[in-house]
């Protein structure tokens, strides 16, 4: 069966926390505004305000992220010339809390990104390390992207299904009305017939 995004991406964060042995990960993916990405899913331990953390698509972080198409540590901004780029991608690290911010790519747009915290050994993260995370994320941006036109399809299904239960509630009540208008106008027939054969038995009588 199809998995909902909430779902994929809980399969990646195990995936990563348990392979690699983090102490923890989080993923971040597009609001549906499609203007800044937010937390999708997390394990490990995070504060609210961590997890509260929302950066925006045109925050330089995300514009590196996507022109590199690869994974960025903190220390890939130390000789970013621009010092305001520089604290401004450094912030992002430190905010989170984490070691690694690895890019979600589909085409030329960026889903998500996976913040991944420190090892639990307290060793850095390796190349091996880093490869596997690219090729995780690789791999998941096509279940992303099914997750994400199956939770639309869901959305609307449900949709569909509000509209059809309102409308043949209405079609009911529509039913109900005729149904009680057509008695009472059974009953003034009836009051009327009654009226007008009155007058004809009395005249009967007298012939």
């Amino acid at each position: 069966s199809m998995l909902s995004t909430k779902e994929v991406v809980d399969r990646i964060l195990v995936a990563r926390t348990e392979t690699m042995g983090v102490e923890r990960a989080m993923v971040m993916l597009q609001e549906e505004g499609g203007q800044r990405l937010a937390s999708a899913a997390s394990r490990g331990e995070w504060d609210e305000e961590a997890l509260a953390i929302q950066i925006a698509l045109e925050h330089p972080i995300c514009r590196r992220l996507l022109s590199r198409r690869d994974a960025l540590a903190r220390d890939d901004f130390d000789d970013e010339p621009d010092l305001e780029l520089r604290e401004a991608c450094r912030d992002v690290f430190d905010q989170l809390e984490v070691e690694l911010l690895v890019p979600i790519l589909f085409g030329a747009e960026l889903l998500g990104v996976v913040a991944v915290g420190r090892k639990l050994s307290g060793d850095t993260l390796s190349a091996d390390d880093v490869q596997l995370l690219r090729t995780l994320a690789n791999q998941s941006s096509i279940a992303i992207e099914n997750a994400k036109a199956f939770d639309e399809i869901a959305k609307l299904n449900e949709t569909l299904e509000a509209r059809v239960e309102s409308r043949t509630h209405e079609l009911l009540l529509a039913t109900d009305e005729a149904e009680r208008a057509n008695q009472a106008m059974t009953r003034f027939l009836a009051a009327i017939s009654h009226d007008l054969l009155q007058p004809l038995n009395a005249a009967n009588l007298f012939t």
